[in-house]
């Protein structure tokens, strides 16, 4: 086998092999970076295109926030925003990066807070490679698929800021399997893996990804239906997560009722393959709640590679876990979520747009189907390993195609008529109000700060589970 062979699709082994393949992944990060920063049109762009205009009123407030001192309580100008109480409001992002607010405007900071997550998002990405010992060419798949599919790219466009949390997921997805394999009563505790997932829910519940941090509880009580085993962990892991985001639900809760229309999901198979290879654009009604493009090459080379790997003995994941992702799935089709979503329990907004739990099960698809290309190329080097590299230009081209399509500075096009909102923040009269909020905001602090001080001390085992060191062999495959 050659150098290149090596290099191309060979877990790295030696050091030398292993500083390439770091100089390699750096660059694609970079490419990564490059490609958010021209998606958002270098930062020249108004936030006036469908929810950007709501998102402009949110950094606004927490800019002028941040520059007067003054606690955002309420929005003392009319807006469409829903509710005068800014701190109910669950998808403002919070987290610590909206201090850029006070030097740069609107449209820096949004590549600035999209490419901190993406960050995390590649980080997440290495350590599931690790994981599978994913050679150079399997990660390229899954960065270019991770990162730049149409469920990703539309949503961002149209202003779904908080679906930045998407780029946590991977690590939920890794913690939560391990959970699953380390549960052999329903009250066998995993303390560090627990507490690593309910970090993960409170950061999405700080970044205002409400919607993410719902879907990955509903996925975790699922897999339990199968797993009772899971039991402790699991109750534990959102009870702590919960405190941890208690700052953002519980006044959401209490202040923030909106009653919004249910949209079905996916009308039948034919649109959902659509939503995968057919490229549509925002002039498409709503498509960008339907979209999750990813082209025609990838989709073969996902649905092959996924029954490669559901085929083998030993799989990725357990079959709870798949079970899980195939609920999900079920309920982003047609009107069979509307019979949770109509419920009359106090939780604003569930989740009236069904189709959009179909990324929990698309990531379970894709970090499957990351495992099956690997056994592919193992197995059947010859005739894998040249079509595979054939087929990254078409991808990348694919994918490019619909990243372009949905361009930030082509859909302010649309929008030229459009005035940038105005909106000022000011004190309360409602007590209440305030008490619910300082109380939450302290309840979260003290969680969060007796968490991240466990994981600290534990910092080794938690290297552990993420197999952060240099073993030769995946953790989950020794289990």
């Amino acid at each position: 086998m050659t150098s290149l062979e090596k290099i191309l699709f060979q877990f790295p082994e030696s050091k030398a092999y292993f500083l390439i393949r770091f100089f390699l992944l750096s660059v694609l990060f970079l490419i990564g970076i490059v490609h958010w920063v021209g998606f958002f049109n270098n930062g020249n762009w108004s936030l006036v295109a469908f929810d950007w205009y709501k998102e402009s009123i949110y950094l606004d407030s927490l800019r002028e926030a941040l520059i007067s001192g003054m606690i955002p309580w309420e929005w003392q100008t009319p807006n469409m925003v829903g509710t005068q109480y800014v701190l109910a409001y669950p998808v403002i992002p919070l987290t610590p990066d909206i201090i850029f607010l006070r030097w740069v405007p609107n449209s820096i900071f949004v590549i600035i807070h999209v490419t901190l997550f993406y960050l995390a998002g590649f980080l997440g990405s290495l350590v599931i490679a690790r994981q599978l010992k994913a050679s150079l060419v399997t990660f390229v798949f899954f960065w270019l698929v991770f990162n730049f599919n149409g469920y990703l790219i539309a949503h961002l466009a149209v202003g779904h800021f908080e679906w930045t949390g998407y780029f946590l997921l991977p690590f939920f997805f890794i913690l939560l399997a391990k959970v699953l394999r380390r549960s052999p009563s329903p009250f066998s505790q995993n303390l560090a893996l627990v507490l690593s997932i309910a970090l993960v829910l409170g950061v999405l519940f700080l970044n205002g990804s409400f919607h993410l941090a719902i879907w990955c509880v509903l996925f975790m009580l699922i897999t339990l239906i199968w797993r009772t085993a899971m039991f402790a962990n699991v109750v534990v892991a959102i009870l702590i997560g919960s405190l941890l985001g208690l700052s953002r639900w519980l006044p959401t809760i209490l202040y923030f009722q909106q009653d919004r229309p249910f949209i079905p999901g996916y009308a039948s198979f034919s649109s959902l393959l659509d939503a995968f290879t057919v490229l549509y654009g925002h002039e498409t009604r709503r498509w960008w709640e339907y979209d999750i493009y990813v082209g025609f090459v990838a989709f073969v080379i996902l649905v092959l590679c996924f029954v490669i790997a559901i085929r083998q003995k030993e799989r990725v994941y357990e079959p709870p876990f798949y079970l899980a992702a195939g609920v999900l799935f079920l309920f982003s089709l047609g009107n069979v979520f509307a019979i949770i979503a109509n419920n009359p329990l106090p939780i604003p907004d569930i989740e009236r747009v069904p189709s959009r739990f179909i990324v929990m099960s698309f990531l379970v698809l894709l970090i499957t189907a990351l495992s099956g290309m690997e056994m592919l190329i193992r197995s059947r080097p010859k005739m894998s390993r040249v079509p595979l590299l054939l087929a990254f230009p078409f991808i990348a081209y694919e994918l490019a195609d619909h990243s372009r399509t949905w361009r930030l500075a082509r859909l302010n096009r649309s929008f030229t008529e459009v005035i940038p909102p105005a909106s000022s923040i000011g004190p309360t009269t409602d007590r209440m109000y305030t008490l619910i909020a300082y109380g939450s905001w302290a309840i979260s602090l003290i969680v969060f700060v007796v968490v991240v001080a466990y994981l600290i001390w534990h910092l080794p085992a938690v290297q552990r589970r993420f197999n952060l060191g240099r073993s030769n062999e995946p953790v989950d495959r020794q289990q």
